[in-house]
């Protein structure tokens, strides 16, 4: 407590468990987002979404024809899932 003039001031209490939940939301807000948050896609980030996927289509088709099937062939197409839908995350990502 300090002493002014008219008698003792109380400190402000900081609760660490609020401070780290307000801090934690935030955080969840940011790494969390969906495309209904964000602003509408401009002309260049349609192009480069189109272009990404025309050549994620290309490669997935190259390994669905020429790839043996089995466990590595089906990781492989879930890779590429990975790969498309992370640079469209990138790209839409709130700056």
């Amino acid at each position: 407590m300090s002493e002014n003039m008219t008698g003792p001031k109380a400190e402000p209490i900081v609760i660490p468990e609020y401070v780290d939940a307000v801090t934690a939301g935030q955080q969840a807000r940011d790494r969390f987002f969906t495309a209904a948050e964000g602003n509408p896609p401009t002309i260049e980030q349609r192009a480069l979404v189109t272009e990404l996927t025309l050549q994620v289509r290309q490669l997935a088709s190259k390994i669905i024809r020429q790839v043996p099937d089995g466990r590595n062939k089906s990781l492989a197409l879930t890779a590429l899932e990975d790969v498309q839908m992370r640079a469209n995350r990138a790209i839409f990502e709130p700056k």
